[in-house]
């Protein structure tokens, strides 16, 4: 299911870049500093590939991520209790879990992502264009709060090796 999710975000990421390219002008604010205005332009083309590669990049590492980790070395992975969890006998098991989380965090980060690229477009718009700053700083806070969120989640349920052998409940955002 939440693979589903991260999917269909990262097709609609796209489809809005394209929506959003017909309707802005040539040349298009890409960056913002102090205040919301702009100190970096690009081509609305340009603006379009960039905002379209993002999108697909950040779809494709979350959904192939679990396989990347599978293949990597328990040494080389940060997660809590990684001896218990990633012992020959948990790992599987273990990846199987986690894959729904590694998914939804990609979908979040997409709705993040969209967030972004919306407040952009609607910056270039006005004239002269100028990043609504308050809604900026509050999609991020509410992005790094929810990560943070995801994050205790994850420790709070890996974070301690089960008393009893089998006693492994599966609690995933699935």
């Amino acid at each position: 299911m939440v693979k589903h999710l991260l999917l269909l975000s990262g097709a609609l990421g796209v489809f809005l870049q394209f929506y959003y390219t017909y309707h802005l002008p040539p040349h298009v604010a890409t960056h913002f500093g102090a205040g919301g205005l702009p100190n970096g332009w690009m081509s609305r083309e340009g603006n379009l590939a960039l905002s379209v590669c993002v999108f697909v990049f950040n779809t494709l590492f979350f959904f192939f991520l679990p396989a990347i980790v599978r293949k990597l070395p328990t040494r080389l992975i940060s997660f809590p209790k990684r001896d218990y969890w990633f012992s020959p006998e948990k790992r599987e098991e273990t990846l199987h879990l986690t894959t729904p989380w590694i998914h939804a965090i990609g979908f979040i980060t997409n709705l993040f992502l969209m967030g972004v690229f919306h407040l952009a477009f609607l910056a270039n718009l006005e004239k002269p264009p100028k990043l609504d700053e308050r809604s900026f700083f509050l999609m991020l806070g509410l992005y790094l709060l929810t990560v943070a969120i995801y994050t205790a989640l994850i420790y709070r349920r890996f974070g301690k090796v089960p008393k009893k052998e089998g006693d492994i409940r599966r609690i995933s955002p699935s």
